[in-house]
């Protein structure tokens, strides 16, 4: 959230009635679809089938869905993953299921690599000495998507929550001196535990593009080399992050973003933003539905869930569940959820004290967690904690 306050919540007054399976079709419509059928069986005889590569339908050369259609779902064994072993079986029951330690994500107002190795050591020191196997993610999130220029001179970059353009090289070189703090401080070579960076941005603002999502996988690219050449990549990872508001910006505009990162990433970007208004609620906020909630959240390629679990009565938890429901009836997959963000910290440091969406990391998790696992469809760990706070 671009401002100097801790985010507040969507706006979650609208209800509605649940999405319901569509009553019988007419006899003209049964028909109509009949037809549709037909010449798409003739399109599959015509067209060599190299034509219908993503790669071809992402580049024009055969006119592929609009982007508010349901596309086709990658299995979990093809998604990037930022460590090996992340997407259980399906059907496979958790075992020894605990609360994991809580790490600490930060709004990100400045590129100084001083600071950012300070805070990086902050947490480095955190995890020194923590065995878990799992390890553990933090956001830094440096706000909204900004740029300067157009045509080839154009450049990319984030508003680190103020006015002023920040290309993406220096976002770059902030998050791995924040990686070089972490390192320093866990003792890296001998440590029993390892972190997910995630560089985020938002869906905020006019600079939400294609462009935007494609250079901002090619930085995450560019940070993982650099973490191989420094010997941290068993440790210390980088991810991509965005905060996908539904009251920021139209599906259409976001999902541009999310395709433009998926033609260039090696490893997944989460999604820790909100599904406003979804069921139970109603029927998503604005134009979303859930269709486009669950695409950004999981349906591309690329995308992993850590949504904001921040309100105490449960109804996030309850949205997410819903959405992980729709995604093993509607598309046959099970979606595996990467773990909770809170605010705690980032509302206790503002002048709002979130009333009502102050949930702490442990009722976060717990929330969700009982959520997903009342169902054996959606039954799961989550393997990741992270409390947001502004850093100074």
């Amino acid at each position: 959230m671009d401002s100097t306050r801790a985010p507040v919540p969507s706006d979650q007054k609208r209800l509605g009635a649940h999405n319901r399976i569509a009553s019988q079709r007419p006899p003209r419509l049964a028909a109509l679809q009949a037809l549709a059928f037909c010449l798409v069986v003739t399109t599959l005889i015509v067209v060599p089938p190299a034509q219908l590569s993503p790669a071809n339908l992402l580049e024009g050369r055969l006119a592929g869905p609009p982007d508010t259609e349901a596309q086709a779902v990658p299995a979990p064994s093809t998604k990037p993953d930022v460590w090996a072993g992340g997407f259980p079986e399906a059907g496979h029951k958790q075992s020894g299921v605990r609360r994991p330690g809580t790490a600490f994500s930060r709004y990100v107002k400045t590129t100084n690599r001083a600071k950012l190795s300070r805070l990086g050591c902050a947490e480095g020191r955190r995890l020194r000495g923590t065995i878990d196997s799992e390890g553990s993610i933090v956001v830094l999130d440096f706000g909204r998507p900004t740029q300067k220029g157009r045509g080839r001179g154009n450049q990319w970059g984030a508003s680190l929550f103020r006015r002023g353009f920040h290309p993406i090289s220096a976002i770059q070189q902030a998050g791995q001196a924040y990686a070089q703090g972490v390192w320093r401080c866990m003792d890296g070579a001998n440590a029993s535990t390892h972190l997910t960076i995630a560089m985020g941005t938002s869906n905020f603002g006019r600079a939400v593009s294609f462009w935007h999502g494609r250079a901002w996988a090619e930085m995450v690219n560019r940070a993982n080399e650099w973490a191989a050449q420094k010997s941290y990549i068993m440790r210390l990872r980088f991810a991509g992050a965005n905060d996908i508001e539904l009251s920021w910006a139209s599906p259409k505009r976001t999902r541009a973003w999310v395709r433009g990162y998926d033609s260039r990433a090696k490893s997944p970007y989460y999604d820790y933003g909100d599904a406003a208004a979804c069921p139970p609620r109603g029927n998503c906020l604005g134009s979303w539905t859930v269709e486009d909630v669950w695409y950004v959240a999981w349906g591309a390629r690329s995308a992993r869930p850590l949504p904001e679990i921040y309100n105490p009565n449960g109804i996030m938890a309850e949205q997410w569940y819903r959405l992980s429901l729709y995604s093993v009836r509607k598309h046959g997959v099970q979606m595996w959820i990467a773990g909770v963000m809170s605010q705690r910290t980032a509302c206790r440091q503002s002048k709002d004290p979130c009333h009502g969406m102050n949930n702490s990391p442990a009722k976060a998790w717990r929330l969700l967690h009982r959520a997903l696992n009342r169902d054996k469809r959606t039954a799961q760990n989550l393997h990741w904690s992270t409390d947001i706070a502004w850093a100074d």
